[in-house]
Order: C-alpha cells, then structure tokens, then sequence
C-alpha cells in the first residue's frame, strides 16, 4: 500500500540515524526494487547529469551474494535523480569516505552504495526486508519495503507525470 506525504515523512525520521536510511529515502525518490538498489555501486550514479545506470540485481542464496545483470532488458534502464535525490547522495558519498577512513575499508566507484557504514559490507536482501517493517511498525505502518516502489509511482501520478 503506498504511503500517503505524512507517512513518507514519518518512516524518513524514523529511519533516520539508522542504517537504513539512505536505502529507505532511495527507494521513494527512485522506485528502483530492494536488490536493484543493493547492487548499485558508486560508479553507476553521474550526480553531474543526476542519473542513475542500473543494470543488475544482487541476490543472497546458500549464503552466497551473487550480483547479476537484471532478469530483463527493459529492466536495464536510466534513471532520473531529483535535485533533492542528487544533493542526498553526495552527502552520502562523502560521509562514506570520510566513514570508511575512520573504519578501514575503501570507498570508490567499485563500492555497494548501500552497506553497513561500520564495516563497509554490503546490505543484504533479507537484512532490508526484516529491518524495513520494524521501522515501520514504530510509527504505527503496517508497509513492506517494495510499498516504497509503489509509494514512488504514486509519487509521480501526483506530479502528472
């Protein structure tokens, strides 16, 4: 069920300070799926052209995090940022950098956008989907994490776009 302005604003500061955060406000402002966003890395989003290349997919099976080109073609595509969605993400970018320093991994085109910012590590898919709901159940949402790819379309039929 898309979440309605209120809502939207209540998980972000809920979210906030978390983990989750960066991949929570990513998914509202781009629609991109859970593991479409997990496999992104730092070289697939121009912030100068605030664009967004996506084309793969990561996955978590026996263990293993295997990242692989989308399941379609169309599901290759380019994705617009917001200014908004452009100025978040160079904060986020130098607060990796400046993170990984202080923690001892490396930061750079190669890196998972979304990762535990204390070891570095990418997000896992299932990580997103049991940590998502708890967040939202603290402020009375009863949401998935792919409401927000929902919540992002409605978005867009607002603006009439």
């Amino acid at each position: 069920m898309p979440l309605d302005d209120d809502e939207i604003q209540a998980l972000l500061n809920e979210a906030e300070g978390s983990r989750y955060h960066s991949i929570i406000f990513a998914a509202l402002q781009t629609g991109m799926r859970r593991n479409e966003l997990l496999a992104l890395q730092w070289k697939d989003i121009d912030l100068d052209l605030a664009t967004i290349y996506l084309n793969r997919s990561i996955y978590h099976r026996g263990g293993k995090t295997l990242v692989q080109t989308t399941k379609t073609k169309s599901g290759r595509r380019t994705i617009a940022l917001s200014p908004q969605a452009v100025l978040f993400l160079r904060s986020e970018l130098g607060n990796q950098i400046e993170n990984g320093m202080f923690h001892g991994y490396k930061v750079d085109g190669e890196s998972p956008v979304f990762r535990n910012t204390n070891t570095g590590e990418v997000l896992l898919p299932n990580t997103i989907t049991q940590q998502f709901p708890k967040i939202a159940e603290r402020i009375g949402l009863k949401n998935k994490f792919h409401d927000l790819r929902h919540t992002h379309a409605t978005m867009l039929l607002k603006q009439g776009v």
